[in-house]
């Protein structure tokens, strides 16, 4: 038997002030809690049976014997996929913007053991987006787009974390037209805000997206903001000028095409992505120079592409990923960003450009 899950002993969330339903309560046959300040504890009414707000698990529960609000263990093994898990979703409330929201999305859903992703937005007819949709992290179905068999793996033992969960909640602006305002949480009507198809994980901070979030706050950097300019040496520049003010640097990786050839997107990854790679396989004995690469895996990315993908002539936009790690870097800013190569070679190219023009200037007088 495979009992549901509670809620954990506590947030770890700041500036956390969620309340009860008491309607909610009602329905489970639980007494309100009495008012208190600084609600620390979340008990969640819906985990209990006789709940009438999401379809009913068939496994069976029993609370764990603590003296503070208890935690449900999983007997079941993952293999034997119930019908569903009854986790609690981030309270309907309104937040002041998108931004806090989702940082409270966040910080609720690694509480209860599991992991949301942005998926998808909504615009006005402004242009303006004023809907955000989140889904867990394993909804969807395993892609097998090159057909791999398991011979012909490059990559062995891993597994696709999706699952198919249907479980999914939307974030979008009290007023459409003026999504500058406040923003509330709404769950799905069809009660699958409550619903996982999988159980909680052993321990949140081993997913990707709440690891980078819980990276040190002086690894967290600004990246360039999301704005339009009128063609993409411009942006590269601003990018440019935008990641020497923070001590890092961008490069760009690569390009997508459209339908007739030309290029419509760019990427820019920070120039720590990815891993040391060793081709010659060289030892230490046989390296000629000894010296280590700068390469640390840095997740931080962000998308330069056309407003219009059919006119890459017009405007380009700046976007960040939807996953947030375009805020995240694994390492602390450069000391001096001069001292990064892209940087002071940009810097020694205008210096030689102001040379050039200055003896031109004094060859013609």
């Amino acid at each position: 038997m495979a009992p549901l899950v509670g809620p954990p002993d506590f947030m770890t969330s700041s500036n956390m002030s969620f309340v009860l339903d008491p309607l909610l309560m009602e329905a489970s046959h639980l007494p309100p809690p009495s008012p208190r300040p600084n609600l620390d504890l979340i008990i969640d009414p819906l985990l209990v049976q006789d709940t009438d707000v999401a379809p009913q698990s068939p496994h069976s529960f029993s609370p764990t014997s603590s003296g503070r609000s208890s935690i449900l263990a999983i007997e079941a093994s993952e293999e034997e996929h119930p019908t569903d898990y009854q986790i609690s979703p981030p309270p309907e409330q309104v937040y002041p913007n998108p931004k806090v929201a989702e940082d409270e999305i966040h910080a609720w859903s690694k509480a209860m053991r599991y992991e949301m992703s942005r998926t998808k937005s909504d615009k006005n007819k402004d242009g303006l987006v004023y809907k955000q949709y989140y889904k867990c992290a394993r909804h969807g179905k395993p892609s097998n787009s090159r057909k791999s068999t398991e011979e012909g793996r490059i990559r062995h033992g891993t597994k696709s974390r999706r699952t198919g969960c249907p479980m999914g909640v939307v974030v979008k602006a009290v007023d459409p037209k003026a999504p500058e305002g406040q923003w509330k949480l709404q769950h799905h009507q069809n009660g699958k805000s409550f619903t996982h198809n999988h159980p909680p994980a052993p321990d949140p901070s081993a997913s990707s997206s709440h690891r980078h979030r819980a990276c040190p706050e002086d690894f967290k950097m600004a990246p360039p903001p999301e704005q339009e300019y009128p063609n993409p040496k411009v942006a590269e520049e601003e990018i440019h000028a935008w990641t020497k003010a923070f001590c890092y640097k961008l490069s760009r990786t690569k390009g997508d095409k459209n339908k007739d050839g030309v290029v419509y997107k760019q990427y820019y990854k920070c120039s720590k992505h990815g891993k040391p790679s060793n081709t010659r396989k060289l030892t230490d004995e046989t390296r000629v120079r000894h010296v280590k690469s700068r390469r640390t895996g840095c997740p931080m990315g962000i998308v330069v592409k056309a407003v219009d993908p059919k006119a890459p002539e017009g405007l380009w936009k700046i976007q960040h990923q939807m996953n947030g790690k375009s805020f995240v870097h694994n390492h602390p800013p450069a000391l001096d960003a001069i001292a990064l190569s892209g940087h002071s070679r940009r810097v020694r190219s205008r210096a030689t450009g102001t040379a050039l023009t200055s003896d031109s200037a004094s060859g013609a007088s």
